[in-house]
């Protein structure tokens, strides 16, 4: 089936899944950060009602004197007061935002590096045994699947006019050959099967 432009929908399908996991992860962050707002503007509100007493408190001046070297209290309360609950609310969220998620990326970076560090010896040693042995097993099943391929895609050229059965029944396999013994230099060609 063709959309209004001419070009087949399976070319557009998989376009799509970018864009859409990208939204998602918009939208997700966008729900935890209101997610977060809305807890910090609370706490603040609470914050708030339990200095309430103790704001009541300071404005009375024999209160106020008996506090003597805590009277910073009183003032830290009432500065308090008169801040807005949604504007610190706000800050907090900006200050506590990281694209990382709940932690910052150099923290997240750290432990890892940290991790890694506790097990040094055995993560070297497997990262070398990775090393050495995921070329020595890949390579070999790699090209034995681009050979599958470019048989396939011989067959498909040369053979396929007749049918799959046609090629089956008429054609033997194809076989590579293999040295069977390595012998001298002037080995005799007989020798490889």
């Amino acid at each position: 089936m063709r959309d209004g432009s001419g070009m087949p929908w399976t070319r557009h399908t998989c376009a799509l899944l970018p864009g859409f996991m990208a939204l998602l992860w918009l939208a997700m962050f966008a729900f935890s950060r209101v997610f977060m707002f809305y807890s910090e503007y609370q706490a603040e509100e609470a914050r708030r009602a339990d200095d309430e007493w103790l704001r009541v408190r300071c404005k009375d001046p024999e209160f106020f004197h008996n506090m003597k070297q805590h009277t910073d209290l009183c003032l830290k309360v009432e500065q308090n007061a008169r801040r807005s609950s949604m504007l610190v609310a706000l800050n907090n969220v900006f200050t506590s935002t990281y694209l990382c998620g709940y932690s910052s990326c150099a923290d997240y970076l750290t432990s890892a590096v940290m991790w890694c560090m506790g097990l040094s010896l055995p993560a070297l040693v497997i990262s070398g045994l990775a090393l050495l042995f995921v070329p020595t097993l890949i390579y070999p099943l790699y090209a034995a699947q681009l050979n599958r391929m470019a048989d396939r895609r011989v067959m498909s050229l040369y053979n396929a006019p007749y049918g799959l059965h046609h090629y089956a029944a008429s054609h033997q396999p194809l076989s590579y050959p293999a040295i069977v013994e390595v012998g001298e230099a002037g080995m005799d060609l007989k020798k490889i099967a």
